[in-house]
This record gives structure tokens, sequence and C-alpha cells, in this order.
């Protein structure tokens, strides 16, 4: 099983806390050295229940806590306050599985950047505003095509056919949104 670092009910605002908080969730082992930054083994990172606004920095945060950190495969970002991504999870092209729930996104806009995410398997939205949209499962059904789960609900050959059809009868309308 791969390593968590678990950063949940910290009240972090801003991801630049992460390296000071490193020592209370992964002690460093005793008799460690300490004359260069450490960075830990993790595959996962939990981030949830704070009160995160902006992930811009998470890629440069990653690489100053973890050794591998384009190798995330796992992010749990629910419950926080965001309202957009930006390009944060451009560059973690391994990624399989993302928590967004619970935060304050409201644009279809601010999910192209998930996109280039092609291994990515399941995502969470629900609690955001977006999730309130109609054509909000077909869009990300269309959009992320390499997903097979949204919001714990797996999606179907059914889904997919819809998501199609959907597709196919909005890209005329609005071929800004594909």
């Amino acid at each position: 099983m791969s390593s968590v670092l678990d950063f949940s009910f910290f009240s972090i605002v801003e991801l630049e806390e992460l390296s000071s908080k490193l020592e209370i969730v992964k002690p460093a082992k005793e008799g460690a050295e300490s004359d260069q930054p450490r960075r830990v083994k993790a595959q996962c990172l939990r981030l949830c229940n704070n009160s995160i606004k902006n992930i811009e920095s998470l890629p440069d945060v990653a690489a100053t806590i973890l050794r591998q950190p384009l190798g995330l495969r796992w992010i749990d970002l629910s419950f926080n306050e965001m309202e957009g991504l930006g390009e944060a999870f451009s560059s973690f092209t391994e990624l399989n599985v993302l928590y967004l729930h619970a935060n304050k996104i409201s644009s279809f806009k601010e999910l192209r950047c998930l996109r280039g995410l092609t291994k990515l398997r399941s995502i969470t939205l629900h609690g955001n505003p977006i999730a309130e949209k109609k054509s909000y499962r077909l869009y990300l059904i269309i959009n992320l095509p390499a997903l097979n789960q949204i919001d714990f609900s797996p999606i179907t050959r059914q889904d997919r056919e819809t998501a199609k059809t959907w597709a196919a009868a909005n890209r005329r309308k609005r071929p800004e949104a594909f």
C-alpha cells in the first residue's frame, strides 16, 4: 500500500504552510540528519478540511515535501474554500483519484485543466456550485473520458451514450465548452 501524507484538519490556509507542518504529520526517524530539507515518500496527499483557497503553488510545494511529487496518485482537497483550480494539477500526470467536493467551484472553465490527466479514474465535485448544473455529469464524462466514477457513483455505458448525444447537440451551440 502506498504511503499517505495527511494534512487534514490543520487549519491550513496557504499551501506553503505544509513544509512547517511536515514534522507533525511525519516525524523524522531518530538520528536522521537534518542538514537538507526533508522530503518524504508518499503517493497520496490529504489536504481536506482546511481553509485552502488557492492551489496554484501545489506543484512547487509538493516538490519541497515529497521525494517524487509527480508520482502522486491521489489528492484529497475536499472541504476547503477553493473557487478555481488554475493549472495546479497539470504536472500530476499519474493522478488516479481527485477529491474536490465541498469547495466553491462554480464554472466548467475551472475544470478544463484536468483534461490532460489521462489516468484520472475518479473525481468528486459534489457540494460545489458546479454540481448543481444540469449538464454537470455529462460534461465530466465527455471531457474526462478515462473517468469511471464521478462523486462515488460509477459511470455506466448508458451514461457514456447519453453524454455523447448531449455533446453532439451542444458542440454546435457552445464549442468553447468542449
